[in-house]
């Protein structure tokens, strides 16, 4: 038999939370650009989106879906900078 899987990413347990919650996208996109879990060009068209709610789920469809755990990773440590609160909150 196979091993049960085990407890889900942090960002995948709450993914309708961080869309609803998350407000300063922009600064998550800055911290990931710089540790390189994003392109350029994913940075751009991430930004050019109208709400933090579009942003918050483009980023979570596109590149950190492709990016894997080491997306997950990053995306996790921008939230504890960037939206300590939240972050806290949804650890509980």
């Amino acid at each position: 038999p196979s091993p049960a899987p085990g407890p889900k990413h942090f960002i995948d347990r709450n993914r309708v939370m961080l869309i609803k919650r998350v407000h300063n996208v922009d600064g998550i996109l800055d911290e990931l650009l710089q540790i390189r879990v994003i392109t350029d060009e994913d940075y751009s068209n991430i930004r050019a989106e109208k709400t933090s709610t579009i942003k918050m789920r483009e980023l979570l469809m596109g590149p950190i879906k492709s990016a894997g755990t080491r997306g997950k990773d990053g995306l996790y440590e921008a939230l504890k900078v960037i939206e300590p609160r939240l972050t806290e909150e949804l650890e509980m």
